[in-house]
């Protein structure tokens, strides 16, 4: 079954990229991936700082700034990974009296009676802002974990607060 924008039947809920996650033990095979990624450049970054000539007693003040440079440059290239592992364009749409969900290629087709859960998770900056912003669906024998922390943030607070809704009144 393909769904159409157009057809007045079926409304578009959601499209952006976010970062998606269906199972708790994946996420967490995720994680040690990353941070085995993340130590095994750091140990590398210090071997080629050591080889280069920069990590040396005597020249204490540019061991410790190429220290520095090399754990954010690392921090960095974590912070690619996670998104490249995870990030996924999702598009929800409202069919009436079922969902689809579209993550990347993958539709998966839920009746709404199925939803059992809608949870939001906000994650807050030092200054006080919202910086990350986590929706939880529970479908009958399928869980999503949508997170967002860019201008996609707004769209998917705006779709847990309808979810959250439906939930109310059924």
């Amino acid at each position: 079954m393909q769904v159409r924008q157009n057809d007045e039947a079926n409304h578009l809920l959601f499209e952006g990229k976010v970062r998606v996650s269906h199972v708790l033990g994946v996420r967490f095979l995720g994680g040690v991936l990353i941070a085995l990624v993340m130590f095994g450049g750091f140990i590398l970054s210090l071997h080629l700082l050591e080889a280069v000539g920069l990590w040396q007693e005597d020249l204490k003040g540019w061991s410790v700034a190429s220290f520095i440079i090399s754990g954010i440059l690392v921090w960095m290239l974590g912070d690619w990974l996670h998104n490249k592992i995870w990030e996924r364009s999702v598009r929800i749409w409202d069919l009436g009296d079922q969902a689809c969900l579209q993550v990347g290629r993958d539709q998966d087709y839920y009746k709404w009676q199925t939803l059992r859960k809608v949870r939001a998770y906000r994650f807050y900056s030092r200054r006080g802002q919202v910086s990350t912003y986590n929706l939880v669906l529970v479908f009958e024998g399928r869980t999503y974990r949508f997170s967002s922390s860019d201008k996609s943030m707004v769209a998917l607070s705006e779709l847990g607060q309808a979810l959250q809704a439906y939930l109310k009144q059924g």
